[in-house]
């Protein structure tokens, strides 16, 4: 929510999120807050925040257009490598699931994201990417999907 703008700005402007983004700037506080109010005005996007014992540790955000959702993941810098990322996006597959099941979900991954790729690759999706293309791309395969990541 609207409620979280800090966090997500501070999530979003930390250096290991800006160097794998496609995008490497750091984001301004007024650019932020509008993409953040576009998102969740848009009923194409779905937003989920993660937390653990009451606590934020991570986003996952599911952009949807006719039967494709693309996702993107973040996060909390001090969760990282504690196997929340694996959770956070389990929990947002099944989610997803709920919501809308007919669709194909694809990552966007900068080459040279290794964290983001094993993720990816542990829940399932699948690296489909166009030889000399400028990022990967993952598509999400139910049947291939890992128990602990398989809804």
């Amino acid at each position: 929510t609207r409620d979280e703008a800090s966090l997500l700005f501070e999530w979003a402007n930390d250096q290991v999120v800006r160097d794998n983004s496609f995008h490497p700037s750091p984001i301004s506080w007024e650019t932020h807050v509008a993409w953040l109010d576009s998102r969740l005005a848009d009923g194409s996007c779905l937003f989920l925040m993660a937390e653990q014992n009451g606590m934020p540790v991570g986003h996952v955000r599911f952009e949807i257009s006719s039967n494709i959702a693309e996702i993107s993941i973040t996060v909390s810098p001090l969760m990282r490598g504690r196997g929340v990322g694996q959770y956070m996006l389990q929990q947002a597959l099944i989610r997803l699931a709920e919501i809308k099941s007919d669709v194909n979900i694809i990552a966007h991954i900068k080459k040279g994201n290794g964290a983001s790729q094993r993720l990816f690759e542990k829940c399932g999706f699948i690296n489909n990417t166009a030889e000399h293309a400028a990022h990967l791309t993952y598509i999400y395969n139910r049947t291939a999907a890992n128990s602990e990541c398989r809804h």
